[in-house]
């Protein structure tokens, strides 16, 4: 029963332990695969996002508006377009929902909803300043002016006790309560927006605190060992969680309150339980029970199974549909719980066709030998192909600074001595690193393999192509140079990719 646990809360696991950046992370199957059995009533109604840039020579190298709709991992979308001569830029989308979206250069933050259309403009001579027209232009003018005084930090210092950090965390709160009466009195401020700045302060809030014992234990090797007390500002994000807005937060916070759980019901399952048949029912009541908030406790469900169909596998979704369904009811996650689904189906049904794709973006290639150094590559994965024609490759994209991908070499040794002589080529490409301490890096861990180093520039392109915002990352490709599998389950110390290394090799 223990094995089984584990095999099934692997994915999200290593999700929760691998180290992010500030790349944009996208679904790469949803780049590649269209979907064309989703009309516009499933979508709902476009919205439209148009207007212009003023002054655009005060920042002549900004040619596009970028739009990002935040997602589950792996769910995230971005959308963009180019700004015409006179600096004029439209964007249609489906929103499906009220909700926050990221407008790039011109707001962090923006809230639209199905059927809106807004019309921005924005003078780069004064950044500052934004002037909005249309639908939810109250709102996001009162949403821009606050911002301008409100960045929700909070403190940093990660040798604090626990409760000593909760404490400095508390204090900040309520100065950001202070800073939203100023503004309210100031600006006779809506409700829309009260409801959004509300939700944003307590979202601040319970990040920092969910984030802060990792960075603790990392430091000071101390363990919370009493969580009770810490961990009870959980309370305040059950209060401030529901469908009124889907806030961008909500995906992160979410996810580490799912974290959180896990680690809770990994405890619990070390004993005995008879009361269902598997593990997966008791995963699926447990993380959907562990909020009395009906909206939080959906959203959790949804969060838990996204991540897990990131191993780009459906089938005890499949197992489990029916009581899947009987807890998700809000449209927009059973709609993206649906959408991920069908992707990743569509993905196992042809893979060739998303590899492929991934693979035709720019010509450039590098010599290949076992130890690279890319100038002006794009397509890196594409000559190891070529260069290793009848052979499986199992690819590790990692950073000199990524505790996970350390630790995970150990395996990696393990895997290379498992199929020596086999027809596989281990490659190991570091990116986000500099160069000096990868070679420095490569001589302490000395592990086999085909090692190439990316540059700034080389580790933007292959983030571009591959469109994963953390490391470790992996990929598994056949003999025919198909990519077959990719993601953070392709992790060496997971049994799994011993075995779909063995059968790729046997086909």
């Amino acid at each position: 029963m223990k094995k089984k646990f584990v095999h099934i809360t692997l994915v999200l696991i290593i999700f929760l332990q691998g180290c992010t950046s500030t790349s944009t992370k996208h679904d790469l199957v949803k780049s590649i695969v269209s979907n064309d059995n989703y009309v516009d009533s499933m979508q709902g109604k476009p919205a439209i996002i148009s207007g212009k840039i003023l002054n655009s020579e005060v920042y002549p190298d900004i040619k596009e508006v970028k739009l990002t709709i935040p997602g589950f991992e792996g769910d995230e979308t971005v959308i963009t377009t180019q700004i015409n001569e006179s600096g004029q830029f439209k964007l249609v989308f489906y929103p499906k929902t009220k909700r926050e979206v990221n407008l790039y250069p011109i707001e962090d933050v923006l809230v639209i909803r199905s059927g809106d259309s807004i019309y921005i403009l924005k003078d780069f001579k004064d950044i500052g300043s934004t002037s909005f027209q249309g639908d939810g232009a109250i709102l996001n003018k009162e949403i821009s002016k606050f911002r301008g005084k409100y960045l929700g930090r909070y403190p940093t210092d990660y040798q604090q006790t626990y409760l000593d950090f909760k404490n400095s965390c508390e204090r900040e709160r309520a100065n950001n309560y202070q800073r939203l009466i100023d503004f309210q009195q100031e600006n006779l401020s809506s409700d829309d927006f009260n409801n959004w700045a509300t939700k944003q302060i307590e979202l601040d809030f319970c990040k920092a605190l969910f984030h802060y014992p990792r960075q603790h234990l990392a430091r000071s090797k101390q363990k919370l060992i009493d969580s009770s007390e810490y961990f009870s500002f959980i309370e305040k994000l059950e209060g401030n969680v529901d469908n009124s807005i889907v806030m961008a937060d909500y995906f992160k916070v979410t996810e580490q309150f799912v974290g959180y759980q896990l680690m809770n019901l990994q405890t619990k399952y070390r004993q005995k339980i008879e009361k269902k048949d598997t593990i997966v029912d008791l995963l699926i009541d447990d993380i959907f029970s562990s909020t009395k908030n009906n909206y939080l406790a959906q959203f959790s469900l949804a969060t838990y199974l996204n991540i897990s169909l990131n191993s780009n596998k459906t089938d005890w979704i499949d197992k489990n549909n029916e009581q899947i369904k009987s807890k998700i009811d809000d449209a927009f996650l059973k709609n993206n719980l649906r959408e991920h689904y069908d992707r990743i189906n569509e993905f196992n049904k042809n893979p060739k066709r998303f590899s492929d794709a991934i693979l035709s973006y720019g010509n450039d290639i590098e010599p290949n030998t076992r130890v690279s150094l890319n100038q002006n590559d794009k397509n890196i994965v594409k000559e190891l192909i070529e260069s290793n024609s009848g052979k499986v490759i199992y690819i590790d994209f990692w950073a000199t600074w990524c505790p996970p991908c350390i630790h995970y070499m150990q395996y990696s040794k393990q895997l290379i001595d498992h199929f020596k002589n086999k027809d596989i080529e281990f490659v190991f490409i570091c990116i986000n690193s500099r160069e000096d301490l990868w070679r420095e890096k490569l001589s302490e861990l000395k592990i086999e393999g085909n090692h190439i180093y990316c540059d700034d520039e080389n580790t933007r392109a292959v983030r571009k192509r591959f469109g994963f915002s953390g490391v470790p990352y992996y990929l598994l490709i056949n003999k025919e140079g198909i990519i077959v599998d990719f993601g953070l389950h392709l992790n060496p110390q997971n049994e799994y990719v011993k075995q779909q290394i063995q059968k790729l090799l046997d086909e």
